[in-house]
């Protein structure tokens, strides 16, 4: 239950907070897309899509297939940036 632009700043603070790299970051009223790099060069594609003015999806995606526990990492330095 967060605004995107919210989810956003989070997103670029739990970045930070990991030591990751932001290739790009591309923030509109109703979207954002953050592209991070860890230090072994993996990429890191981070889209966050607004639902409603106040509720918002994001999604996580590690390297070219997916690595769920890195994408659980990251998820986990955003929320802790939210609060």
């Amino acid at each position: 239950d967060q605004t995107v632009e919210d989810l956003h700043q989070a997103t670029l603070d739990g970045l930070k907070s990991l030591d990751m790299f932001v290739l790009s970051d591309e923030l509109n009223r109703h979207s954002a897309v953050v592209k991070a790099e860890y230090a072994d060069g993996r990429k890191v594609d981070i889209k966050v899509d607004a639902i409603t003015e106040y509720v918002s999806k994001i999604t996580i995606r590690v390297g070219l297939l997916g690595d769920q526990e890195d994408s659980r990492l990251i998820l986990e330095a955003i929320e802790d940036s939210l609060y």
